[in-house]
């Protein structure tokens, strides 16, 4: 079986194609993750959590760059940092919403203050464990020094799935909406 990747498709999309790819990718790998760990399923955590990371990355510059090309603002980001990218969405979002009363009807991004407490948790996770985007898909840093992610991590798998199908419905429906 093949598979064509074509410029004209995915450039039409631009970072809504990349950013449902990873999505898509991170809830497959969530989904084959067993309760028990084992050797076999315990290499799959890092790139899911790589994935998960990369969403919220793609995701928050995907509005930014709306805001961008729409209004011609000066809050294009090219940096990787989790935390300073949601610094720069979060107000965007709530503004979005005190601007638009028909987005309160949506199903999928209401009530929409809860879902930006289900992604600061995910933020700040991330901010802690893997800040520059470098520790859940390298062994080693660009300096080939040991990957900064912890001695241990303990990660509770159900509550990583709910947070992030959460996250990953208002991120993606709020794009799609806004």
């Amino acid at each position: 079986m093949n598979y064509t990747i074509d410029k004209d498709f995915f450039g039409k999309f631009d970072w809504g194609c990349y950013m449902e790819g990873y999505k898509d990718a991170a809830i497959l790998l969530l989904e084959s993750l067993p309760a028990n760990q084992n050797e076999t399923n315990r290499n799959k955590i890092l790139p899911t959590l790589f994935l998960i990371r990369h969403f919220l990355e793609l995701s928050f510059k995907e509005i930014l760059y709306h805001e961008y090309f729409i209004n011609k603002t000066k809050d294009l980001e090219t940096n990787h940092y989790l935390k300073t990218l949601w610094n720069k969405v979060k107000p965007k979002i709530e503004r979005i919403f005190k601007e638009n009363q028909e987005l309160k009807n949506n199903k999928y991004l209401f009530p929409y203050k809860s879902k930006l407490k289900n992604i600061n948790n995910l933020v700040v996770f991330f901010e802690n464990h893997d800040p520059e985007s470098f520790s859940f898909r390298y062994p080693k840093d660009k300096r080939l020094k040991k990957s900064t992610v912890p001695n241990k991590i303990e990660i509770d798998l159900e509550e990583l799935k709910t947070d992030f199908k959460i996250v990953q419905s208002f991120l993606s429906n709020f794009i799609i909406y806004h």
